[in-house]
């Protein structure tokens, strides 16, 4: 073979084996791209992962909080209910709710009978400034100066009550009802009381040493301060000794 023709095969043979080289070139650029994102799906496949961990751990915070606060809005559902249910017991601690029950009385007057009653007492519940009492005596106010009505508290030595107009009075807007407590001579015990509908007022007497209790009402209209013409009822809400 002559020296010309090795060297026309061998300007062939160059050309391919440029392409070739660059071929294995391309070929390492892919795998290497190929790498680089198969490493980086699999970081990106940690992250999602650790977030998607994380939010687990969140909602399972979340959740555990959740159930704490029910279980302690149920213990104070509990302890309202508790609340309730004593201050509807005839000695319960005081105000609570929509119920009222003075603390310490050893008899209601509303479980006794009158020595005096002149003017129809009655025993019951009775709402006085929307809150619920019991046991509460009620009778006619009118122009008396003579004690209405009259209980034996021998033995006792403090009488409280909340004194006002149950809620359910018709035509006493403009009424004032002065309730005065007195012992078994006609003596007053304590200020006279003044009350007029929604305006109660609460009442504590010493009645150590006294007998008989007897209280009196008399009502006026609030404009002309005259006696009223209306008929109206005066409520003790939980009145009682002790």
């Amino acid at each position: 073979m002559t020296t010309a023709t090795v060297n026309r095969k061998r300007k062939r043979k160059g050309p391919l084996k440029g392409f070739a080289s660059g071929l294995k070139w391309l070929a390492g650029i892919a795998s290497s791209v190929a790498a680089i994102m198969t490493a980086a799906t699999t970081v990106l496949g940690l992250v999602v992962h650790h977030q998607d961990t994380q939010l687990r751990h969140a909602n399972a915070r979340t959740s555990t909080q959740n159930r704490q606060i029910s279980q302690q809005q149920q213990q104070i559902q509990r302890l309202q209910s508790k609340l309730a249910t004593a201050s509807r017991s005839p000695k319960g601690s005081g105000p609570a709710g929509g119920n009222a029950a003075p603390s310490g009385v050893a008899h209601f007057l509303s479980s006794l009978s009158p020595t005096v009653d002149n003017d129809g007492v009655n025993s019951g519940q009775q709402v006085i400034a929307a809150k619920s009492y019991p046991d509460t005596v009620t009778w006619g106010c009118g122009d008396s100066s003579a004690p209405n009505e009259a209980y034996d508290v021998a033995g006792n030595s403090v009488f409280t009550a909340e004194v006002g107009i149950p809620d359910n009075t018709q035509y006493v807007t403009g009424v004032v009802a002065t309730v005065t407590f007195s012992n078994e001579s006609g003596q007053q015990i304590g200020q006279p009381v003044q009350v007029s509908l929604g305006h109660p007022a609460s009442v504590r007497l010493n009645i150590k040493g006294v007998t008989q209790l007897g209280m009196t009402c008399t009502g006026r209209n609030r404009q002309t301060s005259q006696p009223t013409d209306t008929t109206f009822s005066v409520a003790l809400g939980n009145g009682g000794v002790s």
